[in-house]
């Protein structure tokens, strides 16, 4: 048990060099963004356009960096063209070795003025911390319709007091297959259920069905029939 503990696979490393350039936390993001990248070309889970997965809770049990510092630290290391992330899929990347390779060569001061500066830690509170896990579940790649989930999941919290990811799951497979993959439709019932706070969306739906049909009865009772003519049937010839 102490060996386990002691062993150096309760370790990680990164560049020195690196972190001099980049700062410390993204070199050691990086330096766990290679090992992954490593393994993923030993188990053949390269995609066809050089990309890998990443499994942001293993990342953050490896590095202590929570998925949103990790997403942060994506963006500053695909400004400098380290890396590149699926426009699609915000957890498929690959690395640009030859601009590592550069950055860590080029000794240009107008380099040493687009350092990474080390993310300064902050300390999320629990609420805040159940609601990125909770939209961690959320899969579209629709940024409109993402938004709304998100906004349901807070409505929820708020009003309900609780979720869980299963709820999250089972909400999108009910809207999926309720709307037929219609975007309005979805974002309508989406609203509802966030707008009352309803942790079940076969609630939103009843609601919104309700209220389809309220409007179609008032819409067919705001027809004006006074300047309707009887419409006249001419004589059949058999």
């Amino acid at each position: 048990m102490v060996l386990d503990l002691l062993s150096t696979d309760m370790y990680v490393s990164f560049n020195l060099k690196l972190a001099h350039r980049i700062g410390l936390h993204a070199a050691i993001y990086l330096g766990e963004l290679l090992n992954i990248n490593k393994k993923a070309i030993q188990k053949s889970k390269i995609n066809e356009n050089g990309y890998f997965k990443l499994d942001r809770n293993y990342i953050e049990q490896r590095t202590t960096l929570q998925s949103q510092e990790q997403k942060e630290l994506d963006k500053a290391l695909e400004d400098l063209s380290i890396i590149n992330i699926d426009s699609s899929n915000k957890n498929l990347l690959k690395i640009n070795t030859d601009a590592l390779t550069g950055i860590l060569l080029d000794d240009n001061s107008v380099l040493v003025d687009r350092i990474i500066q080390p993310i300064k830690k902050k300390r999320i509170t629990k609420q805040e911390a159940i609601l990125n896990n909770l939209k961690e579940n959320i899969r579209t790649t629709n940024e409109e319709l993402k938004k709304a989930y998100e906004e349901w999941i807070e409505a929820v919290i708020a009003r309900q007091g609780w979720m869980s990811s299963a709820c999250v799951r089972e909400g999108q497979n009910v809207i999926d297959n309720y709307s037929n993959r219609d975007l309005d439709i979805a974002l309508k019932i989406i609203n509802i259920g966030a707008s009352n706070g309803f942790r079940d969306l076969s609630w939103a739906i009843n609601t919104y069905e309700k209220k389809c049909k309220e409007e179609n009865k008032k819409s067919y009772q705001n027809i004006d029939y006074s300047n309707m003519k009887p419409a006249v049937i001419e004589d059949e010839v058999f």
